[in-house]
């Protein structure tokens, strides 16, 4: 399936794609308030990627893509959230930081959110952001108009606890 979000499209992931988003997982720019709040190392961004992407099911990430040249940029998608006490799952979108400021998260976010609305019928869908990640959260609470939920503590692969703050759509 391919989603069309303005500028920028959503594709199954493909072997192809895999140098772009070793390449964001790897970069402490992007990284620093996203997923693990830290560079993965390329043998943890490989499993990141058997874990999250296709050929499987939905949900999963796929990667994003600049829909002209078809050039991926980053990952966006869907995955289980376990930290509110439903079986609810999370919208997220990591780009590089190329690609930051560009409009294309929120684009992509819409569209995430009308298909897991109108195709995968979920009651309600929930995206997290790093509490100082303020421009995720202009994102999430301002252009897609998801209301708070509350700030959770998180507990990462590493063990640590950080919090996130989580939002719901069409609830």
């Amino acid at each position: 399936m391919v989603i069309y979000a303005g500028d920028v499209l959503l594709r199954p992931y493909q072997a192809s794609d895999e140098g772009c988003i070793v390449g964001v997982l790897m970069n402490p720019e992007v990284m620093r308030l996203a997923l693990e709040e830290r560079v993965l190392s390329r043998s943890e961004a490989e499993s990141f990627i058997k874990r999250n992407f296709g050929p499987s099911t939905e949900p999963c990430m796929e990667t994003v893509c600049l829909r002209m040249s078809g050039e991926p940029i980053g990952f966006a998608g869907y995955r289980p959230c376990p930290y509110l006490g439903e079986n609810d799952l999370e919208i997220g979108f990591v780009l590089a930081k190329d690609y930051w400021n560009k409009g294309y998260a929120s684009a992509l976010g819409k569209k995430l959110i009308l298909h897991a609305q109108h195709c995968l019928d979920l009651p309600r869908i929930v995206a997290a952001c790093h509490p100082d990640n303020d421009g995720s959260e202009t994102i999430l609470s301002k252009n897609l108009k998801m209301k708070f939920i509350d700030e959770i503590p998180v507990t990462l692969s590493t063990g640590e606890t950080r919090r996130r703050v989580y939002l719901t759509s069409f609830a």
